[in-house]
């Protein structure tokens, strides 16, 4: 029976693989690139014949102790600034801003969309669309 040695081809790389080779001799067994692990390379050589001269260990790793999580007390929390609100001509009823950050204004005309305006701007259009109705 040959002595199989499961040997890292690119060790620490992130394409790291495992070949098989002769124990005694040094020369390559078998040499896919899809063991990606030292103990698959180590099974494929035992369902296959070989005997494997340097064991993986198959134990988990083991865990160090978790640290407790600490949590810093919160900061208080400061008051909103207050901000006055936009006055509104009479003919607006209210203003939103959809998901798509367009401003939605509903009103004495019906609704309109203002998409690439700002607040300012979608009042001024609407106001002025309303007065020529």
């Amino acid at each position: 029976m040959i002595k199989a040695k499961a040997v890292p081809v690119n060790a620490g790389q992130k394409g790291e693989f495992y070949i098989l080779i002769n124990s005694s001799e040094g020369n390559v067994l078998h040499a896919p690139n899809h063991w990606k692990t030292k103990r698959g390379a180590e099974r494929w050589a035992e369902r296959n014949g070989f005997s494997v001269t340097e064991r993986a260990s198959a134990k988990p790793k083991a865990k160090s102790a978790a640290k407790p999580a600490v949590r810093k007390p919160a900061a208080p929390k400061k008051p909103a600034a207050h901000r006055p609100a936009t006055r509104l001509p009479s003919s607006i009823g209210f203003i939103e801003k959809n998901d798509c950050g367009a401003y939605v204004v509903h009103g004495d005309i019906g609704t309109r969309r203002y998409m690439g305006y700002t607040k300012k701007e979608a009042i001024a259009r609407y106001s002025a669309e309303a007065k020529k109705r």
